[in-house]
């Protein structure tokens, strides 16, 4: 279940990378992760909670905390954007790491909606 193959060159990696229909074994690992659909609605199975999101929303999966993310139409595969980071990279920014908050609290939702000026600051960022 532990991811330790991440390797984060200069503390981040960003992919596109396409999800399927189909179940597959729960991951965790020590990285900071932000999840954006890109074209296809997508499932986020977290804990006993399940979220919808949809293309433009931002998706924050904790660190050591059990996931995984698949489409929600079966037939055809869905495009997302995976950034992984690590939690030094933000130290220099002003007010850096209070950017890491979400990611220490159960007290903020993981999914931020596409509507929100956050989600869309994100997205241009990361895309």
């Amino acid at each position: 279940m532990y991811d330790s193959n991440i390797q984060l060159v200069n503390g981040y990696t960003i992919e596109e990378r396409l999800a399927q229909y189909t179940e597959h074994e729960w991951h965790m690992h020590d990285a900071l992760e932000i999840s954006i659909p890109l074209d296809d609605a997508m499932k986020y199975p977290l804990g006993n909670d399940m979220y919808n999101a949809v293309p433009g929303d931002v998706f924050l999966l904790r660190p050591f905390e059990p996931h995984w993310n698949l489409i929600q139409e079966e037939g055809k595969p869905g495009r997302w954007i995976m950034l992984l980071f690590s939690p030094t990279i933000v130290g220099p920014m002003p007010g850096g790491y209070s950017l890491l908050t979400p990611f220490y609290t159960k007290d903020v939702s993981p999914l931020i909606s596409a509507a929100s000026p956050y989600a869309q600051s994100v997205c241009r960022l990361v895309m």
